[in-house]
Protein backbone atom coordinates (compact mmCIF):
# COMPACT_ATOMS: atom_id res chain seq x y z
CA UNK A 1 0.00 0.00 0.00
CA UNK A 2 1.60 3.33 -1.01
CA UNK A 3 2.73 5.13 2.12
CA UNK A 4 1.22 8.95 1.83
CA UNK A 5 -2.78 9.08 1.12
CA UNK A 6 -3.31 10.33 -2.24
CA UNK A 7 -4.99 14.19 -2.99
CA UNK A 8 -8.24 14.86 -2.04
CA UNK A 9 -10.92 14.39 -4.84
CA UNK A 10 -12.33 17.59 -6.39
CA UNK A 11 -15.66 18.80 -7.94
CA UNK A 12 -16.03 20.76 -10.23
CA UNK A 13 -19.14 22.70 -9.56
CA UNK A 14 -18.11 22.81 -5.73
CA UNK A 15 -16.38 26.01 -4.42
CA UNK A 16 -14.79 26.41 -0.91
CA UNK A 17 -15.99 23.28 0.21
CA UNK A 18 -19.85 24.38 -0.83
CA UNK A 19 -21.64 22.32 -3.87
CA UNK A 20 -25.30 23.62 -4.49
CA UNK A 21 -27.10 20.94 -6.00
CA UNK A 22 -28.72 23.27 -8.74
CA UNK A 23 -25.53 23.51 -10.16
CA UNK A 24 -24.83 20.00 -10.30
CA UNK A 25 -27.80 18.96 -12.46
CA UNK A 26 -28.03 16.34 -13.46
CA UNK A 27 -24.37 15.02 -12.30
CA UNK A 28 -21.80 16.66 -10.59
CA UNK A 29 -17.93 16.12 -12.05
CA UNK A 30 -16.09 14.27 -9.65
CA UNK A 31 -12.02 14.24 -10.60
CA UNK A 32 -8.92 13.03 -9.31
CA UNK A 33 -5.41 13.23 -10.15
CA UNK A 34 -3.20 10.46 -11.73
CA UNK A 35 -1.35 8.49 -9.38
CA UNK A 36 1.88 6.93 -9.32
CA UNK A 37 1.87 3.32 -10.39
CA UNK A 38 -1.59 3.62 -12.20
CA UNK A 39 -2.46 0.31 -13.75
CA UNK A 40 -5.11 -1.39 -15.94
CA UNK A 41 -7.37 -2.98 -14.34
CA UNK A 42 -7.01 -1.17 -11.18
CA UNK A 43 -10.14 -0.62 -9.31
CA UNK A 44 -10.61 3.11 -8.35
CA UNK A 45 -13.75 3.55 -6.25
CA UNK A 46 -15.20 7.30 -5.15
CA UNK A 47 -16.78 7.38 -2.29
CA UNK A 48 -19.60 9.81 -0.94
CA UNK A 49 -20.40 9.32 2.81
CA UNK A 50 -22.94 11.86 4.31
CA UNK A 51 -22.15 12.76 8.13
CA UNK A 52 -25.58 12.23 9.09
CA UNK A 53 -25.37 8.50 9.14
CA UNK A 54 -27.83 8.61 5.23
CA UNK A 55 -26.58 5.61 3.16
CA UNK A 56 -23.29 6.51 1.36
CA UNK A 57 -22.88 6.57 -2.11
CA UNK A 58 -19.90 4.51 -3.88
CA UNK A 59 -18.77 4.78 -7.54
CA UNK A 60 -16.32 2.48 -9.01
CA UNK A 61 -13.92 2.79 -12.03
CA UNK A 62 -11.85 0.36 -13.23
CA UNK A 63 -8.95 1.45 -15.29
CA UNK A 64 -7.66 1.05 -19.07
CA UNK A 65 -4.32 1.30 -20.73
CA UNK A 66 -5.79 4.53 -22.15
CA UNK A 67 -6.36 6.10 -18.84
CA UNK A 68 -3.26 5.33 -17.13
CA UNK A 69 -1.46 8.87 -16.85
CA UNK A 70 -4.80 11.15 -17.04
CA UNK A 71 -7.38 12.25 -14.58
CA UNK A 72 -9.51 10.35 -13.50
CA UNK A 73 -13.65 11.48 -13.55
CA UNK A 74 -16.66 10.00 -12.10
CA UNK A 75 -20.57 11.21 -12.57
CA UNK A 76 -22.67 11.88 -9.26
CA UNK A 77 -26.25 11.99 -9.47
CA UNK A 78 -27.71 15.39 -8.09
CA UNK A 79 -30.21 13.39 -6.26
CA UNK A 80 -27.39 11.77 -4.22
CA UNK A 81 -27.10 15.57 -3.27
CA UNK A 82 -30.49 16.95 -2.60
CA UNK A 83 -30.50 13.93 -0.61
CA UNK A 84 -28.73 15.39 1.88
CA UNK A 85 -29.07 19.17 1.10
CA UNK A 86 -28.12 21.56 3.97
CA UNK A 87 -25.87 18.83 5.57
CA UNK A 88 -22.14 17.28 5.12
CA UNK A 89 -20.35 14.76 3.09
CA UNK A 90 -17.34 12.98 2.99
CA UNK A 91 -15.65 12.47 0.00
CA UNK A 92 -12.53 10.52 -0.79
CA UNK A 93 -11.55 7.49 -3.17
CA UNK A 94 -9.27 4.00 -2.92
CA UNK A 95 -7.44 1.96 -4.99
CA UNK A 96 -7.74 -1.47 -4.82
CA UNK A 97 -5.66 -4.23 -7.49
CA UNK A 98 -6.60 -7.96 -7.39
CA UNK A 99 -8.85 -7.40 -4.34
CA UNK A 100 -5.96 -6.18 -2.41
CA UNK A 101 -6.47 -1.96 -1.53
CA UNK A 102 -3.19 -0.20 -2.63
CA UNK A 103 -4.06 3.06 -1.93
CA UNK A 104 -6.67 6.22 -0.41
CA UNK A 105 -7.14 9.26 -0.71
CA UNK A 106 -7.03 12.53 2.12
CA UNK A 107 -11.02 12.78 3.01
CA UNK A 108 -12.32 16.66 1.99
CA UNK A 109 -15.76 17.56 3.73
CA UNK A 110 -18.44 19.00 1.67
CA UNK A 111 -21.47 21.15 2.71
CA UNK A 112 -24.58 20.80 0.82
CA UNK A 113 -25.44 24.25 0.19
CA UNK A 114 -24.67 27.38 -2.34
CA UNK A 115 -21.80 29.00 -1.66
CA UNK A 116 -21.47 32.47 -0.43
CA UNK A 117 -17.17 33.12 -0.72
CA UNK A 118 -16.38 35.00 -4.02
CA UNK A 119 -15.03 33.01 -6.85
CA UNK A 120 -11.59 33.31 -8.03
CA UNK A 121 -10.52 35.35 -11.08
CA UNK A 122 -11.00 33.75 -14.69
CA UNK A 123 -7.65 32.39 -16.13
CA UNK A 124 -6.12 33.61 -19.20
CA UNK A 125 -4.32 32.59 -22.43
CA UNK A 126 -0.91 33.63 -23.33
CA UNK A 127 -0.54 35.39 -26.17
CA UNK A 128 -3.89 35.99 -26.67
CA UNK A 129 -5.49 39.51 -26.01
CA UNK A 130 -8.96 38.00 -25.97
CA UNK A 131 -11.97 37.88 -28.28
CA UNK A 132 -12.23 34.81 -30.79
CA UNK A 133 -9.14 32.66 -30.93
CA UNK A 134 -8.03 31.48 -34.30
CA UNK A 135 -6.47 28.06 -33.88
CA UNK A 136 -4.03 28.76 -36.88
CA UNK A 137 -2.20 31.26 -34.44
CA UNK A 138 -1.19 28.67 -32.42
CA UNK A 139 -0.25 25.73 -34.32
CA UNK A 140 1.84 23.80 -31.26
CA UNK A 141 -1.30 24.61 -28.52
CA UNK A 142 -2.26 27.36 -26.08
CA UNK A 143 -0.40 28.00 -22.32
CA UNK A 144 -3.03 28.65 -19.76
CA UNK A 145 -1.84 31.11 -17.13
CA UNK A 146 -3.85 30.73 -13.87
CA UNK A 147 -3.44 32.99 -10.97
CA UNK A 148 -2.72 31.96 -7.91
CA UNK A 149 -4.79 33.12 -4.90
CA UNK A 150 -2.97 34.16 -1.59
CA UNK A 151 -4.11 31.19 0.35
CA UNK A 152 -2.56 28.65 -2.39
CA UNK A 153 0.96 26.45 -0.93
CA UNK A 154 2.97 24.07 -2.19
CA UNK A 155 1.63 20.28 -2.91
CA UNK A 156 -2.19 22.09 -3.95
CA UNK A 157 -3.74 20.28 -6.11
CA UNK A 158 -4.68 21.79 -9.82
CA UNK A 159 -7.49 21.32 -11.96
CA UNK A 160 -8.28 22.58 -15.19
CA UNK A 161 -11.21 22.26 -16.94
CA UNK A 162 -11.50 22.59 -20.83
CA UNK A 163 -15.09 22.12 -21.17
CA UNK A 164 -16.28 22.13 -24.81
CA UNK A 165 -19.75 21.17 -23.78
CA UNK A 166 -19.47 17.52 -24.67
CA UNK A 167 -16.82 14.47 -23.73
CA UNK A 168 -14.93 14.30 -26.76
CA UNK A 169 -14.62 17.90 -26.85
CA UNK A 170 -13.47 18.54 -23.22
CA UNK A 171 -10.56 17.25 -20.82
CA UNK A 172 -9.15 17.60 -17.49
CA UNK A 173 -5.41 18.57 -16.53
CA UNK A 174 -4.05 18.09 -13.28
CA UNK A 175 -1.17 19.72 -11.59
CA UNK A 176 0.41 19.91 -8.56
CA UNK A 177 1.54 23.80 -7.15
CA UNK A 178 5.67 24.09 -6.88
CA UNK A 179 7.37 26.62 -4.58
CA UNK A 180 8.78 28.16 -8.16
CA UNK A 181 5.05 29.08 -9.31
CA UNK A 182 4.77 30.73 -5.73
CA UNK A 183 7.48 32.81 -6.41
CA UNK A 184 5.90 34.01 -10.00
CA UNK A 185 2.22 33.68 -8.64
CA UNK A 186 0.82 31.85 -11.37
CA UNK A 187 0.87 28.43 -12.38
CA UNK A 188 0.85 27.26 -16.88
CA UNK A 189 -0.94 24.82 -18.15
CA UNK A 190 -0.47 24.15 -22.13
CA UNK A 191 -3.85 22.44 -24.10
CA UNK A 192 -2.59 20.57 -27.04
CA UNK A 193 -3.57 21.89 -30.56
CA UNK A 194 -5.99 19.12 -30.96
CA UNK A 195 -8.60 20.48 -28.26
CA UNK A 196 -8.71 23.99 -30.22
CA UNK A 197 -9.58 22.33 -33.78
CA UNK A 198 -12.41 19.98 -32.09
CA UNK A 199 -13.89 22.55 -30.38
CA UNK A 200 -13.62 25.32 -33.87
CA UNK A 201 -16.63 27.02 -34.43
CA UNK A 202 -17.77 26.54 -30.57
CA UNK A 203 -17.61 28.20 -27.41
CA UNK A 204 -15.24 26.89 -24.54
CA UNK A 205 -15.36 26.96 -21.23
CA UNK A 206 -11.60 27.13 -19.46
CA UNK A 207 -12.05 26.93 -15.53
CA UNK A 208 -9.26 26.00 -12.89
CA UNK A 209 -9.52 25.19 -9.42
CA UNK A 210 -7.34 24.08 -6.30
CA UNK A 211 -7.90 21.86 -3.45
CA UNK A 212 -5.95 20.20 -0.35
CA UNK A 213 -7.32 18.78 2.66
CA UNK A 214 -9.81 21.25 4.17
CA UNK A 215 -9.62 23.99 1.44
CA UNK A 216 -10.76 24.18 -1.92
CA UNK A 217 -11.36 27.46 -4.34
CA UNK A 218 -12.71 27.60 -7.61
CA UNK A 219 -12.62 30.46 -10.15
CA UNK A 220 -14.55 31.91 -12.67
CA UNK A 221 -15.31 30.70 -15.71
CA UNK A 222 -13.02 31.70 -18.88
CA UNK A 223 -15.21 31.81 -21.94
CA UNK A 224 -13.55 31.13 -25.60
CA UNK A 225 -14.81 31.27 -28.97
CA UNK A 226 -12.61 28.86 -31.25
CA UNK A 227 -12.74 29.92 -34.26
CA UNK A 228 -12.96 27.76 -37.62
CA UNK A 229 -9.14 27.68 -39.19
CA UNK A 230 -8.71 28.26 -42.33
CA UNK A 231 -7.31 24.75 -44.37
CA UNK A 232 -4.60 25.87 -46.51
CA UNK A 233 -2.43 23.30 -48.82
CA UNK A 234 0.69 22.24 -47.93
CA UNK A 235 3.69 23.65 -49.43
CA UNK A 236 5.74 21.96 -52.19
CA UNK A 237 9.19 20.72 -52.17
CA UNK A 238 11.07 21.83 -55.45
CA UNK A 239 12.68 18.56 -56.66
CA UNK A 240 11.46 16.12 -53.50
CA UNK A 241 10.35 12.80 -54.40
CA UNK A 242 6.60 11.94 -53.11
CA UNK A 243 6.60 8.99 -49.81
CA UNK A 244 2.70 9.08 -49.57
CA UNK A 245 0.59 10.14 -46.45
CA UNK A 246 1.68 9.89 -42.85
CA UNK A 247 -0.94 8.44 -40.04
CA UNK A 248 -2.04 11.89 -39.75
CA UNK A 249 -2.83 12.37 -43.43
CA UNK A 250 0.33 14.74 -44.07
CA UNK A 251 2.32 14.39 -47.43
CA UNK A 252 5.63 13.28 -46.75
CA UNK A 253 9.10 12.99 -49.18
CA UNK A 254 12.30 12.99 -49.21
CA UNK A 255 14.60 15.76 -50.69
CA UNK A 256 18.24 14.13 -52.22
CA UNK A 257 20.90 15.91 -50.55
CA UNK A 258 22.66 16.87 -53.22
CA UNK A 259 19.82 18.42 -54.79
CA UNK A 260 20.19 21.25 -52.44
CA UNK A 261 23.49 22.03 -52.07
CA UNK A 262 22.61 25.45 -52.81
CA UNK A 263 19.34 25.39 -50.71
CA UNK A 264 15.70 23.97 -50.82
CA UNK A 265 13.26 25.84 -52.91
CA UNK A 266 9.63 25.70 -51.26
CA UNK A 267 6.54 26.61 -53.32
CA UNK A 268 3.44 28.14 -51.60
CA UNK A 269 0.29 26.84 -53.16
CA UNK A 270 -2.07 30.14 -54.78
CA UNK A 271 -5.41 30.48 -52.20
CA UNK A 272 -7.65 33.19 -52.37
CA UNK A 273 -6.17 33.95 -48.78
CA UNK A 274 -2.35 33.85 -49.88
CA UNK A 275 -3.04 36.55 -52.68
CA UNK A 276 -5.17 38.73 -50.34
CA UNK A 277 -2.34 38.15 -47.03
CA UNK A 278 -0.57 41.00 -45.59
CA UNK A 279 2.67 38.60 -45.58
CA UNK A 280 3.64 35.10 -45.67
CA UNK A 281 6.24 32.90 -44.72
CA UNK A 282 7.73 29.46 -45.11
CA UNK A 283 8.76 28.27 -41.67
CA UNK A 284 11.25 25.03 -42.23
CA UNK A 285 10.90 23.37 -38.49
CA UNK A 286 14.09 20.91 -38.80
CA UNK A 287 16.47 20.16 -36.42
CA UNK A 288 17.18 22.74 -33.48
CA UNK A 289 20.69 22.89 -33.53
CA UNK A 290 20.83 24.67 -36.67
CA UNK A 291 18.29 23.15 -39.02
CA UNK A 292 15.23 25.62 -38.84
CA UNK A 293 14.65 29.20 -40.71
CA UNK A 294 12.34 31.09 -41.24
CA UNK A 295 11.87 32.64 -45.20
CA UNK A 296 9.88 35.77 -44.68
CA UNK A 297 10.29 36.94 -47.70
CA UNK A 298 10.38 35.21 -51.75
CA UNK A 299 13.83 34.11 -52.96
CA UNK A 300 13.72 36.07 -55.72
CA UNK A 301 11.80 39.43 -57.97
CA UNK A 302 8.81 37.96 -60.14
CA UNK A 303 7.72 34.98 -57.98
CA UNK A 304 6.44 35.63 -55.29
CA UNK A 305 5.47 32.33 -54.18
CA UNK A 306 8.83 30.92 -54.21
CA UNK A 307 10.98 30.58 -51.06
CA UNK A 308 14.51 29.36 -49.82
CA UNK A 309 15.66 27.59 -47.12
CA UNK A 310 19.45 28.32 -47.56
CA UNK A 311 21.75 25.08 -47.74
CA UNK A 312 23.12 25.58 -43.44
CA UNK A 313 19.51 25.18 -42.66
CA UNK A 314 19.93 22.43 -44.78
CA UNK A 315 22.68 20.10 -43.71
CA UNK A 316 21.72 19.46 -39.81
CA UNK A 317 18.35 17.62 -40.90
CA UNK A 318 20.52 15.31 -43.23
CA UNK A 319 19.25 11.52 -42.21
CA UNK A 320 16.72 9.15 -41.56
CA UNK A 321 13.12 8.94 -40.72
CA UNK A 322 14.20 10.12 -36.89
CA UNK A 323 14.80 13.23 -38.88
CA UNK A 324 11.92 14.17 -40.60
CA UNK A 325 10.19 17.38 -40.02
CA UNK A 326 7.72 20.01 -40.89
CA UNK A 327 7.48 22.51 -43.60
CA UNK A 328 4.77 25.12 -43.29
CA UNK A 329 3.78 28.85 -44.50
CA UNK A 330 1.85 31.05 -42.55
CA UNK A 331 -0.17 33.62 -44.01
CA UNK A 332 -0.90 36.72 -41.63
CA UNK A 333 -4.01 38.30 -42.89
CA UNK A 334 -5.11 42.60 -42.63
CA UNK A 335 -7.01 41.93 -39.74
CA UNK A 336 -3.55 40.15 -38.18
CA UNK A 337 -5.13 36.44 -38.26
CA UNK A 338 -2.39 34.00 -38.61
CA UNK A 339 -3.05 30.97 -40.59
CA UNK A 340 -1.01 27.70 -40.93
CA UNK A 341 -0.77 25.77 -43.71
CA UNK A 342 -0.98 21.68 -43.67
CA UNK A 343 2.74 20.53 -42.80
CA UNK A 344 4.61 18.61 -45.73
CA UNK A 345 6.85 16.21 -43.72
CA UNK A 346 10.26 15.89 -45.46
CA UNK A 347 13.45 13.99 -44.77
CA UNK A 348 16.55 15.24 -46.40
CA UNK A 349 18.40 11.72 -47.95
CA UNK A 350 22.00 11.69 -47.22
CA UNK A 351 24.73 12.57 -49.55
CA UNK A 352 26.63 9.48 -51.56
CA UNK A 353 29.87 8.84 -49.82
CA UNK A 354 32.17 9.49 -52.95
CA UNK A 355 30.39 13.38 -52.94
CA UNK A 356 33.38 13.38 -49.50
CA UNK A 357 36.63 13.68 -50.53
CA UNK A 358 39.16 11.77 -47.91
CA UNK A 359 41.67 13.91 -46.25
CA UNK A 360 44.93 13.86 -47.27
CA UNK A 361 48.50 13.62 -45.58
CA UNK A 362 50.39 17.14 -47.06
CA UNK A 363 53.81 15.63 -46.26
CA UNK A 364 53.10 12.24 -48.29
CA UNK A 365 51.18 14.25 -51.51
CA UNK A 366 53.27 13.26 -54.79
CA UNK A 367 55.39 10.75 -52.91
CA UNK A 368 55.49 6.71 -52.73
CA UNK A 369 54.30 6.91 -49.07
CA UNK A 370 55.74 9.23 -45.91
CA UNK A 371 58.78 8.85 -44.57
CA UNK A 372 60.26 10.46 -40.54
CA UNK A 373 62.52 12.82 -42.67
CA UNK A 374 59.67 14.31 -44.51
CA UNK A 375 58.25 14.83 -41.11
CA UNK A 376 58.42 18.39 -39.75
CA UNK A 377 58.94 19.06 -35.60
CA UNK A 378 55.73 19.98 -34.95
CA UNK A 379 54.20 16.49 -36.91
CA UNK A 380 52.81 16.04 -40.65
CA UNK A 381 49.37 17.49 -41.66
CA UNK A 382 46.44 15.96 -41.95
CA UNK A 383 43.83 17.83 -43.41
CA UNK A 384 40.77 17.88 -46.10
CA UNK A 385 39.74 20.61 -48.47
CA UNK A 386 36.01 20.74 -49.18
CA UNK A 387 32.91 18.49 -48.72
CA UNK A 388 28.97 19.12 -48.73
CA UNK A 389 27.94 21.59 -46.84
CA UNK A 390 30.86 23.04 -45.76
CA UNK A 391 30.31 26.02 -42.95
CA UNK A 392 31.59 26.97 -40.09
CA UNK A 393 30.77 26.07 -36.44
CA UNK A 394 30.41 21.91 -38.06
CA UNK A 395 32.21 19.60 -36.21
CA UNK A 396 35.19 17.84 -37.94
CA UNK A 397 37.17 14.89 -36.53
CA UNK A 398 40.30 13.07 -38.36
CA UNK A 399 41.41 9.74 -37.12
CA UNK A 400 44.47 7.64 -38.81
CA UNK A 401 44.34 3.78 -38.02
CA UNK A 402 47.70 2.09 -38.51
CA UNK A 403 49.06 -1.11 -37.79
CA UNK A 404 51.78 -0.63 -34.90
CA UNK A 405 55.72 -2.05 -33.96
CA UNK A 406 53.97 -5.60 -33.03
CA UNK A 407 51.30 -5.62 -35.45
CA UNK A 408 48.69 -4.69 -33.06
CA UNK A 409 45.90 -1.60 -34.20
CA UNK A 410 47.05 1.80 -33.40
CA UNK A 411 44.03 4.64 -33.57
CA UNK A 412 44.85 8.53 -33.06
CA UNK A 413 42.71 10.62 -32.99
CA UNK A 414 44.18 14.00 -35.05
CA UNK A 415 41.34 16.26 -34.34
CA UNK A 416 38.62 15.73 -32.11
CA UNK A 417 34.60 17.10 -33.43
CA UNK A 418 36.58 20.36 -33.23
CA UNK A 419 34.21 22.94 -34.63
CA UNK A 420 35.62 24.73 -38.17
CA UNK A 421 36.42 28.24 -37.93
CA UNK A 422 35.77 30.97 -40.54
CA UNK A 423 39.92 31.67 -40.80
CA UNK A 424 39.88 27.57 -41.86
CA UNK A 425 37.10 27.83 -44.76
CA UNK A 426 39.58 30.80 -45.75
CA UNK A 427 42.48 28.66 -45.82
CA UNK A 428 40.86 26.59 -48.24
CA UNK A 429 41.73 23.49 -45.52
CA UNK A 430 40.82 21.95 -42.10
CA UNK A 431 43.51 20.63 -40.90
CA UNK A 432 45.02 18.60 -37.44
CA UNK A 433 48.45 17.79 -36.92
CA UNK A 434 50.05 13.65 -36.62
CA UNK A 435 52.49 14.30 -34.02
CA UNK A 436 56.27 12.28 -34.83
CA UNK A 437 56.10 10.22 -32.13
CA UNK A 438 52.43 8.56 -32.61
CA UNK A 439 54.34 7.98 -36.04
CA UNK A 440 57.08 6.38 -34.42
CA UNK A 441 54.84 3.51 -32.67
CA UNK A 442 53.96 2.43 -36.31
CA UNK A 443 55.34 -0.67 -38.62
CA UNK A 444 57.78 0.64 -41.11
CA UNK A 445 56.15 -0.52 -44.40
CA UNK A 446 52.72 -0.35 -43.49
CA UNK A 447 49.62 1.71 -44.68
CA UNK A 448 47.90 3.99 -42.45
CA UNK A 449 43.80 4.68 -42.96
CA UNK A 450 42.89 8.59 -42.56
CA UNK A 451 39.29 8.27 -41.74
CA UNK A 452 37.04 11.75 -41.28
CA UNK A 453 33.89 12.26 -39.86
CA UNK A 454 31.79 15.89 -39.90
CA UNK A 455 28.40 16.33 -37.86
CA UNK A 456 26.03 19.09 -39.19
CA UNK A 457 23.96 18.59 -35.98
CA UNK A 458 26.56 19.26 -33.18
CA UNK A 459 27.41 16.15 -32.63
CA UNK A 460 24.13 14.32 -32.58
CA UNK A 461 24.81 12.38 -35.82
CA UNK A 462 28.31 12.26 -37.87
CA UNK A 463 28.76 11.74 -41.57
CA UNK A 464 31.88 9.45 -42.79
CA UNK A 465 33.87 10.86 -45.82
CA UNK A 466 35.48 7.87 -47.98
CA UNK A 467 38.97 6.83 -46.54
CA UNK A 468 42.59 7.35 -48.08
CA UNK A 469 45.43 5.43 -47.29
CA UNK A 470 49.15 6.67 -46.39
CA UNK A 471 52.16 4.09 -46.84
CA UNK A 472 54.12 5.15 -43.89
CA UNK A 473 58.00 4.10 -44.85
CA UNK A 474 59.16 4.52 -41.24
Amino acid sequence: MLSTLLPVPQIRQAHDLHLDPVDASPVAQVVAAPYVGMAANDQVTFRFVPVDGMPPTALRLELGEADIGRVMTWSLDSGELWNVYGMQAETSYDVVRAGVEVATSQVQVITLLPPSSPYLPAPAIDDHAGGPLDPGAFPEGITVSVPLHWSAEVGDGLMLYWDGGAAARSTVKWQRVQAADLECGEVLIPVEPEWLLVNAGRHVQVIYQYAREGAAESALPLEVEILVPLVLDPPRIERSEQEGEDEDGHKRGYLKGEDAFQGAYVEVPESDAVADALSVAVHWEGHPHGGQYVASAPHEAGRPLRFRAPAHAVAPNIGGESKRFRVVYRVTTEEGRVHTSRPFMLRIRPVPQDRYEPAQCRQAQGKPGLSMGDVPPQGAEIYVSAWPFQAAGQLLTLRIEGVGLSGEVVNYIVRDAAPVTEQELAAGAVDGQLPRDVLATLGANTSFRLHTHVSYDGGETTTAFRTSVVLWLG
